[in-house]
């Protein structure tokens, strides 16, 4: 359904691991190997829940269509007999 907003989310994720290159050249190791990753990880973790849900929302929007459709269905074939 919406695929835009994990892509933001990893787009931030992706910005925040250069934003600590880039605050911190010269800085300790810390920032390039331990805090850099975690943030990815963390932007890469809220990305796939937001994917999940937007799966969720369609498939629970093509699970009522079809149950609408069905009644209708069901509702013609009453009223034929």
């Amino acid at each position: 359904m919406n695929t835009l907003a994990p892509r933001i989310t990893l787009l931030l994720g992706f910005a925040s691991f250069l934003f600590t290159l880039w605050i911190s050249p010269s800085e300790s190791l810390y920032h390039h190997f331990v805090l850099g990753p975690s943030l990815m990880l963390l932007f890469g973790a809220l990305a796939a829940i937001q994917e999940r849900r937007s799966f969720d929302q369609t498939t629970s929007i093509r699970i009522c269509q079809l149950y609408c459709h069905a009644s209708e269905l069901q509702a013609a074939n009453d009223a034929s007999t």
